[in-house]
């Protein structure tokens, strides 16, 4: 029970409190003085630290112990042992989604990402050729060697031109990098192509696209002055030369040709604020979630439940997969080993669906077999609706930049 500091007369309607008074009879206000020492506010925040680490101590062994339990017990009324759920999601998805976006911080920071996001619009040479033309021999012509055309011109030639002269060693590592074996053959296959892709003449291309809806322009530099002005121009002055385009203009795709003109692809400033955007579209998302996951439990598990009982089930759920998918993101940093990391996030996803399969056998009492059938049959709608939620959180955050 609350310790109260009482007092004689509300501060707020000026009322005269009865010593055994909890709230003021007048106005409602609680009778309690805040006024107080440091060493005493100190004292009181550990105190409430301490008792949320005691129900987060029997909150998480109830999680690793017995899928399910949690919700159980909040139903047949058992909550004071346990961290509320909507606290406990709170908690819980502040902390996972503080770590993603960690992470992401870090990983933008690796010099490979950076070098990576500069050499998009670029062409590795690997990547124009056609490791199975090169494997069966039966390249005749240029179009036999290369896997798609590009506007790089510059960058082809002087690769060319290095790789043309290139040791063993590094055309090892393009046969590598195709997963051809390394034999002197293959070199000489490889070189031949090098050859045949040198003869290659650039196919211009130079358009827009957003939304589906194209643009094309004469050259680069059209296309750049174009962008260029459309931060400049009025609605509709761009309505009027979209509709040149044979574009039929909305207020959504006008808005959209804007943000590309201010949105570059190669600057990792605006790509890192990109993905923080999309993570906190998706965390706003889980409010929609999580009644939509109460609402298919309801239609698939048991209709004779009061909604907000499987909405107790959907927020631990969701709090949970957070739980394991920080201590997944956690093990990550200590991994040095790309592959252990990708298992690490595999298995992690494995463990998130057996663990909800046996929380719904363990809260709705069905057999294995109808649990089972009934979870897949669930998955398909939300999968669906978690798809757009995606494409809604990309959106999102495309549009706060």
């Amino acid at each position: 029970m609350k310790k109260r500091r009482k007092i004689e007369i509300c501060p707020n309607c000026d009322t005269i409190l009865n010593p055994e008074a909890n709230f003021c009879p007048n106005c409602g206000q609680e009778n309690h003085d805040l006024k107080v020492s440091v060493g005493h506010l100190v004292y009181e925040t550990i105190e409430s630290i301490t008792h949320f680490d005691t129900k987060l101590v029997s909150t998480t062994k109830a999680i690793f112990t017995s899928p399910g339990k949690l919700t159980n017990d909040f139903l047949i009324g058992k909550r004071a042992r346990h961290v509320h759920p909507i606290r406990f999601y709170i908690f819980i998805s502040f902390i996972f989604f503080l770590l993603i976006n960690k992470n992401i911080d870090k990983k933008m920071q690796d010099p490979s990402i950076l070098n990576g996001i500069e050499m998009q619009n670029k062409v590795r040479i690997i990547d124009l050729l056609d490791s199975t033309t090169i494997k069966s021999k039966k390249y005749k012509e240029v179009e036999d060697v290369l896997l798609f055309k590009s506007n790089e011109d510059s960058i082809i030639k002087n690769g060319l031109k290095v790789l043309l002269k290139a040791s063993d060693l590094k055309l090892d590592s393009l046969l590598k990098t195709d997963d051809v074996d390394l034999t002197q053959e293959n070199r000489n296959l490889l070189l031949d192509a090098l050859k045949e892709s040198k003869k290659y003449k650039k196919n211009n291309d130079f358009s827009l696209n957003v939304l589906g809806n194209e643009i094309k322009f004469k050259s680069d530099d059209e296309k750049k002055v174009f962008l260029n002005s459309i931060k400049t121009k009025t609605d509709e002055e761009l309505e009027v030369f979209l509709k040149s385009k044979g574009i039929d203009s909305n207020w959504f795709l006008r808005f959209f040709f804007k943000k590309f003109a201010d949105f570059d692809f190669k600057n990792p400033d605006d790509i890192n604020l990109l993905i923080h955007g999309f993570i906190k579209g998706i965390s706003m998302a889980m409010f929609i979630l999580m009644p939509l996951v109460a609402f298919l439990l309801w239609v698939f598990m048991n209709r004779k439940k009061y909604f907000y009982e499987h909405l107790i089930f959907s927020v631990h759920i969701h709090a949970i997969y957070f739980l394991f998918y920080s201590i997944a993101i956690l093990i990550n940093y200590l991994l040095s080993n790309e592959e252990y990391r990708d298992n690490v996030l595999g298995w992690t996803s494995i463990i998130c669906i057996i663990y909800l399969i046996v929380s719904l056998k363990k809260v709705y009492s069905k057999s294995w077999i109808s649990t089972i059938l009934r979870f897949f049959v669930m998955s398909v709608p939300y999968i669906f609706v978690f798809s757009f939620v995606l494409l809604g959180s990309l959106v999102f955050g495309f549009i706060n930049i």
